[in-house]
C-alpha cells in the first residue's frame, strides 16, 4: 500500500463513525437482547450486504459505560433483510462480544464469496479503508 493510502486511512480512522442507515434500520426493526443501538460509540469496520442477498457485518466499539468490563468493548453484529427492506423480514444479531480481534475471529471466513473475516480485520488494523471489501 502506498504512503498516500496509509495517510488517508489514518486520517479517517480518527473519526468516530455513527451507525449508518442500514444499521439504524436493522435496530429499528429488530430487537437485540442486551445490546441497544445507543451503546455504540464507534463503527470500526463494515462489510455491506444487499437486500435479499449477502449479510451485512458491522464491527462496533461500545461506550465504556454501556457494559461491564468483562463483556468486552467490541461487538460483531450481523444483519440481513429481504428484498423489501428492513421493515418486513429481517434479522440482526450479536455474533460475538469481547476484544477487538476476538470479534474479528468470530466472523465467518467467507460469506457469499466475500472474505468477511480478513476484510474486517484489515479495516480494524487500518490496513484497508473503512467499508471497502477486499478483493478475492
Amino acid at each position: 500500500m502506498d504512503e498516500l493510502n496509509k495517510e488517508i486511512i489514518a486520517e479517517n480512522a480518527e473519526e468516530k463513525r455513527t451507525p449508518d442507515g442500514d444499521l439504524q434500520s436493522a435496530f429499528d426493526h429488530n430487537s437485540v437482547e442486551n445490546f441497544p443501538i445507543d451503546a455504540i460509540d464507534n463503527v470500526v469496520a463494515a462489510v455491506y450486504g444487499e437486500a435479499d442477498g449477502p449479510s451485512w457485518f458491522w464491527l462496533v466499539e461500545a461506550k465504556e459505560e454501556s457494559f461491564p468490563a468483562q463483556a468486552g468493548a467490541y461487538a460483531l453484529l450481523e444483519g440481513g433483510c429481504d428484498y423489501t427492506g428492513w421493515d418486513c423480514q429481517s434479522y440482526l444479531k450479536v455474533v460475538a462480544q469481547g476484544g477487538l480481534f476476538e470479534c474479528v475471529d468470530a466472523a465467518p471466513e467467507f460469506e457469499s464469496g466475500r472474505p468477511i473475516r480478513n476484510t474486517l480485520g484489515r479495516q480494524a488494523a487500518l490496513d484497508l479503508p473503512f467499508g471497502l471489501t477486499e478483493a478475492v
